[in-house]
């Protein structure tokens, strides 16, 4: 096509404006632009944050108005929306900022449950049958903690160990909570809560009252009496097994039969944990363990 046949610049003409628009400063990303769209996305942001916060607020004070009128003091500082009841009431769980944490039933007469309550109960469940359907459980980090908790309770009644795990066990006849508590190293107990405080029972107790204890092994209680022994006649006693034998106003009374064949004590030991009498098993008269070990020696 020739240069002066009038087309090329017909189409020229035809397409101006487009080049215009092809070629013309993009005015939407210009510095004072770009700043205008990124305050109104952090202002939009902002409001949103707010809004949020408010929310939390507002459900963070309703879950505890909830928990105080179920009777606990909590101190709520972390939720997490669980669901709802078929009724359409909210539940939640809420970290408390002291002690356990609960979820909460929101309602006219709301209704709160420790998660050591519920984590205890689903270990059981799943104990007896590893296919239970345990419900509802805690899973916020913060309320992870029950062995930290529980520990506080024991050393409250009077545990001086290094609590490494504990578990809710159920309710005693009285409707008092009773948990289990594993030392590190050295004997455990049972923990229950009581109108007046805590009371304590070691896991040798529980043994001789029929029960048992999962985190205190025999090798734990044989040190724990090993340690009650020094410096005591019977010191040099190679624990190979402890029965209790009863509690009186004085203490605890226990054998212990020594790996020394035809060896063992009968020890009484104070509330304060030290052993006060240490009477050989042939002076003494409440000796089966010793007994029966000779017998079929």
């Amino acid at each position: 096509m020739g240069a002066g046949d009038g087309r090329s610049s017909g189409v020229a003409e035809a397409a101006g404006p487009y080049l215009e628009s092809v070629t013309a400063p993009i005015r939407s990303v210009t510095p004072s632009r770009l700043r205008n769209l990124e305050r109104r996305e952090f202002e939009a942001e902002d409001l949103e944050r707010r809004r949020l916060e408010m929310d939390d607020g507002r459900i963070r004070a309703d879950i505890d108005a909830q928990l105080e009128q179920a009777g606990i003091v909590c101190g709520v500082r972390g939720f997490r929306r669980v669901g709802t009841t078929p009724d359409a009431q909210s539940i939640y769980e809420a970290a408390c900022g002291n002690g356990p944490g609960y979820v909460v039933i929101n309602g006219v007469e709301p209704r709160a449950t420790s998660c050591l309550v519920l984590a205890g109960g689903a270990a059981s469940a799943l104990r007896r049958d590893p296919n239970a359907t345990v419900g509802a459980q805690c899973t916020l980090p913060e309320n992870q903690n029950g062995p930290q908790v529980i520990g506080a309770w024991a050393r409250e009644a009077g545990v001086a160990c290094r609590v490494d795990q504990a578990e809710w066990l159920g309710p005693n006849e009285a409707g008092f909570d009773v948990y289990e508590v594993g030392c590190d190293g050295t004997e455990g107990y049972w923990l229950e809560k009581a109108a007046s405080g805590w009371s304590l029972a070691g896991c040798l107790q529980v043994s001789a009252e029929g029960q048992s204890c999962r985190f205190t092994a025999p090798g734990e209680q044989h040190a724990w009496m090993r340690a009650r022994l020094a410096g005591t006649p019977a010191e040099g006693c190679d624990v190979a097994e402890i029965r209790m034998i009863g509690v009186s106003a004085l203490g605890r009374h226990y054998e212990t039969r020594c790996r020394a064949p035809g060896q063992g004590f009968v020890v009484r030991i104070e509330r304060e944990g030290q052993a006060a009498d240490v009477t050989p098993c042939t002076e003494a008269e409440d000796c089966a363990l010793t007994l029966a070990a000779r017998s079929e020696g």
